[in-house]
């Protein structure tokens, strides 16, 4: 069914993960809970592109793909679950297998996930934030690898760039516009990056956009 959505790829930072979506992630995957957001929101972006798409009565969109299912509430904004028949295998890890023939590399995070602390102001996460010790996301190493042409760059030496890079934007780079749900954006040198609010974790790294 061809169901328009009133989300775009570009909005999926805002779209907040629900309890439930990131406890059906953890049953099927396992994995730690901000492991689990970040993974629900890289699928919705995926999705947005291309999925089967089905309305429920009460106004749920259901989004599927290969044997995985994304619920988004009908203002676009709640990812409200998960499911999928693929218990050994992510969205992500099955992207991986395929992208892999041509050589391109899905990067694992870095370390444990912190526990999620409260949120602060803009300003105190950017003050707050410290790039030699913030939880690199997966989604963080992946885009930074290809956004630089370093995908054939060992783990250890990819971090070590990524810190680096993200030392001098928090130095020099300035907050975002965009007043995000979920993050925090700061940019510098034509790259946005965004970083959760309790300034523990970077999210992921992008090209800035306008409405940055």
């Amino acid at each position: 069914m061809s169901v328009p959505l009133s989300v775009e790829v570009d909005e999926v930072d805002d779209v907040r993960v629900s309890l439930t979506a990131r406890e059906s992630f953890r049953f099927h995957h396992g994995g730690p809970d901000v492991e689990a957001e970040e993974q629900l929101r890289m699928m919705l972006e995926d999705f947005i592109l291309k999925s089967a798409r089905d309305v429920h009565r009460s106004g749920y969109v259901t989004l599927s793909r290969e044997g995985y299912e994304l619920v988004v509430d009908p203002s676009m904004s709640v990812i409200t679950n998960y499911s999928t028949a693929h218990k050994e295998r992510t969205w992500e890890q099955v992207k991986a297998g395929v992208l892999s023939r041509f050589g391109h590399k899905s990067r694992e995070s870095t370390g444990p996930a912190p526990e999620r602390g409260p949120d602060l102001p803009a300003r105190v996460v950017l003050a707050t934030l410290n790039p030699g010790a913030a939880f690199l996301s997966s989604r963080t190493l992946t885009a930074f690898s290809k956004l630089h042409g370093l995908r054939d760059l060992d783990d250890a030496s990819l971090e070590v760039d990524i810190r680096a890079a993200l030392a001098v934007a928090k130095a020099d780079g300035e907050l975002g516009a965009a007043d995000r749900v979920a993050v925090v954006a700061i940019l510098h040198g034509g790259f946005t990056w965004l970083v959760s609010k309790d300034a523990q974790v970077v999210v992921g790294v992008r090209r800035s956009r306008a409405s940055d």
